[in-house]
């Protein structure tokens, strides 16, 4: 059972760098690579932010860490959702 429950982030993270990287060749070919990575970084971010703070009132397992704010200024509001997932299995 805790090869599972290692194995299930690492996987996240792995998928979280993949992931990561085709945005940057699609912003990059699409010409507005800046504008599309301050956009998906500011959205994410701030999802980040008012999921933790109605955690604090409704028990949402989300804490503000250094992985956490990457993953939501990288990957923006479909990894704070997906962080969520991940918390709630």
């Amino acid at each position: 059972m805790g090869e599972c429950a290692v194995g299930i982030p690492s996987f996240f993270y792995l998928g979280v760098l993949v992931v990561g990287i085709i945005l940057l060749i699609i912003y990059h070919k699409a010409g507005k690579l800046l504008k599309c990575i301050f956009f998906t970084a500011f959205t994410g971010l701030g999802s980040l932010g008012i999921v933790w703070l109605v955690g604090r009132f409704v028990e949402i397992p989300i804490t503000v860490t250094p992985l956490s704010l990457l993953i939501s200024g990288v990957l923006g509001i479909p990894g704070v959702v997906g962080m969520l997932i991940f918390q709630l299995i």
